[in-house]
C-alpha cells in the first residue's frame, strides 16, 4: 500500500500513517500490531492527503490535503476538528512546540488555531 506521510506518536510507541487514497492506520512500533484503521472515503485527487505531521505530546496529529486540515486522535483514530474551505489550497502546517496551536498556510496567508478547542486565533 502506498504510504503518503507518517508520523511517530506517544513517544515513538505508536505510529501514524496516511495510505494513498485516504486511509489512516495507527501502528505499535513494538510488535507491528495495527492499533486503528479508518478509511475517509471514496479517492478525491484535491483531498488527497499530502502530509501529516504529530503534537509533541503524541496525543494528537495533523494530515492536511491541498483543501482540507483534519486533527486526530491517536488514541481513538476519531476526528477532533476538520476545516475546509480555507483561504486557497494548504501547502504546509506547523504545530508549536507546546502541541497547542496549529499553523496552516498557502499561497499568501496563514492561518492559527488551537489544537484542542478547534478555535481559530
Amino acid at each position: 500500500d502506498w504510504v503518503e506521510a507518517a508520523a511517530l506518536l506517544d513517544g515513538g510507541r505508536r505510529a501514524a500513517a496516511v495510505h494513498f487514497g485516504g486511509a489512516v492506520a495507527i501502528w505499535d512500533t513494538d510488535s507491528g500490531a495495527l492499533l486503528r484503521g479508518v478509511h475517509r472515503g471514496t479517492f478525491v485527487w484535491m483531498n488527497q492527503i499530502i502530509g501529516m505531521q504529530a503534537s509533541t505530546m503524541g496525543d494528537l496529529f495533523v494530515t492536511f490535503s491541498p483543501t482540507n486540515v483534519t486533527v486526530w486522535s491517536a488514541r481513538s483514530g476519531s476526528v477532533v476538528h476538520s476545516y475546509a474551505d480555507l483561504e486557497g489550497s494548504i501547502q504546509g502546517i506547523g504545530i508549536s512546540p507546546a502541541g497547542e496551536v496549529m499553523a496552516v498556510c498557502g499561497d499568501g496567508w496563514v492561518s492559527a488555531w488551537e489544537m484542542r478547542s478547534g478555535d481559530e486565533l
